[in-house]
C-alpha cells in the first residue's frame, strides 16, 4: 500500500517538474499576487493626493498657513489660479479637489468674522473627498492655534491678568480666534458623496470579467483534450476565422450580461446612467478585451486545470488593483503602471469620466483606445499560438 502510494506521488512529481506552466504558477506567481495585493492594502493613510491650491489673498497669514499646507505629505499641491466655474478641470487633471484662500482672508482673522475657505472636491471619489476636506480643517485648526499662540506671546505682560486693560485691538483679535475658522465646500461631481455611484463600473467590469475570461479560457483547451480541435483545423477555415467564430457568440451573450446587469443596479440603487451610447461603445471594447484574454489563456493552456488556474491568478490582481473599488493615485508608482495594462481599469476610468463627471469625449479616447488595441493584440496572439500548437 505505502509503496503504491509512493509510486503515485513520484509520478505526479514527475509531472509537476515537467509541466513549466504549472511551476510557474506554483513558484511564481503566487508571492508576485501577494507583494502586489500587499502595496494595495498597506495604505492606511492617504499621500500625494493631487490638487490645486490658489492663495488669492497673498498675506502674510495666507503664505504661513500655504507653506503649512505644501509641507502635509497628505498633498501634493499644484499653486495656480482656479478657473472659477470650470470643475472640468479636476477629471482633466486628475485632481482630487481645489483650495482657494479668499482675498481679505489673512486681514479677517483678525476680526470676529474670520472668512472661509473655499474648497472645490471630487465627489466621485467618496473615500478621498471626506478626507481631503478633513486634512485640510485638521491644518486651519493646528494653525489657528499656533496663531493663538504667538498672539498670546506678543501680548503686555500686565494684559494676561486683567482683561479690561487689553487694547481694543487686542480684544477684536481674540474675538476673532474664538471663532472657528473653516471652510466652504462644493461638490460639482456626486455631491451626495454616494459610495455605490463610484463603485457601480467595478461591479459591472467584475461580472462580465468573471464571467468573459472564465468561459472563454476553456474553449479551446476543452477541443483539444477532446480531440475535436484537430479535426478543426484540418478544415479550410482560418485560424482567425476560427477564432472569431469562438469569440462572437460570447460577446453577445456578454452584451445581454452587461444589460442585465446594468439594468439591476439602476432598479436597485436609483442610479442614472448618462450618454449609452459612449456606455456602450465602451462595454463593447471592454467586453472584446475580456473574452481576447480568456482566448489567449485557452491558446497557451495544455489543459482545462491550467486554464482556470491561469485565469484565477490573472483576475485576482486585476479586481483588485484595477481602481474598480478603491481610487488608483494611493498605489506605489510601480504597481499603478502595472495596473494601465488592466482592461478593467480603463473601463472603470471611461465609465466614470462618461457618467460622473459628463466630461469630454477627448478625455475618454485614451481609454477606449487601449481597450481597442489591446483586444487586437490578444486576438492576433491567440491566433499565432493556435497555429504553432
Amino acid at each position: 500500500m505505502i509503496n503504491g502510494i509512493l509510486c503515485i506521488a513520484w509520478k505526479e512529481f514527475l509531472h509537476l517538474v515537467r509541466d513549466r506552466r504549472l511551476l510557474v504558477i506554483v513558484f511564481i506567481l503566487p508571492p508576485l499576487i501577494t507583494a502586489l495585493l500587499g502595496n494595495a492594502f498597506e495604505v492606511t493613510d492617504l499621500k500625494g493626493v493631487p490638487a490645486i491650491l490658489d492663495d488669492q489673498d497673498r498675506s502674510p497669514e495666507s503664505a504661513e498657513f500655504v507653506k503649512k499646507l505644501t509641507t502635509d505629505d497628505t498633498f501634493h499641491f499644484a499653486e495656480e489660479t482656479y478657473p472659477v466655474g470650470q470643475p472640468q478641470i479636476l477629471p482633466r487633471r486628475n485632481l482630487a479637489g481645489v483650495v482657494v484662500i479668499p482675498q481679505g482672508w489673512g486681514a479677517s482673522l483678525a476680526t470676529g468674522k474670520p472668512k472661509k475657505l473655499q474648497l472645490v472636491l471630487d465627489g466621485s471619489d467618496t473615500t478621498t473627498a471626506p478626507y481631503f476636506q478633513g486634512e485640510i480643517e485638521k491644518n486651519l485648526g493646528d494653525y489657528q492655534t499656533d496663531h493663538i499662540q504667538n498672539l498670546i506671546a506678543t501680548l503686555p505682560e500686565e494684559s494676561l491678568n486683567i482683561l479690561a486693560k487689553l487694547p481694543d485691538a487686542t480684544r477684536d483679535q481674540l474675538k476673532g480666534q474664538s471663532v472657528r475658522w473653516g471652510d466652504d465646500a462644493t461638490i460639482p461631481f456626486n455631491p451626495g458623496l454616494r459610495f455605490i455611484d463610484y463603485v457601480v463600473p467595478g461591479i459591472i467590469g467584475l461580472v462580465l470579467q468573471l464571467v468573459t475570461v472564465t468561459l472563454t479560457s476553456c474553449t479551446i483547451v476543452r477541443e483539444r483534450e477532446s480531440g475535436s480541435f484537430s479535426q478543426l483545423a484540418l478544415t479550410p477555415l482560418r485560424f482567425s476565422e476560427i477564432v472569431l467564430g469562438k469569440v462572437l457568440p460570447y460577446f453577445f451573450l456578454s452584451l445581454l450580461l452587461t444589460l442585465e446587469v446594468g439594468l439591476t443596479a439602476q432598479w436597485e440603487f436609483q442610479l442614472t446612467y448618462h450618454h449609452w451610447d459612449w456606455l456602450f461603445l465602451n462595454a463593447c471594447l471592454f467586453i472584446l478585451f475580456s473574452l481576447s484574454l480568456g482566448l489567449f489563456i485557452s491558446s497557451i493552456a495544455r489543459t482545462q486545470t491550467q486554464a482556470m488556474q491561469l485565469s484565477m491568478f490573472l483576475l485576482l490582481p486585476i479586481l483588485i488593483l484595477s481602481g474598480a473599488f478603491a481610487p488608483l493615485s494611493q498605489l506605489p508608482d510601480a504597481v499603478q503602471v502595472l495596473s494601465s495594462i488592466f482592461p478593467l481599469t480603463h473601463y472603470c476610468h471611461a465609465f466614470r469620466l462618461i457618467n460622473i463627471y459628463n466630461a469630454d469625449p477627448s478625455l475618454i479616447y485614451g481609454d477606449l483606445t487601449i481597450l481597442l488595441v489591446g483586444a487586437v493584440l490578444l486576438l492576433v496572439a491567440s491566433t499565432q499560438f493556435l497555429r504553432r500548437g
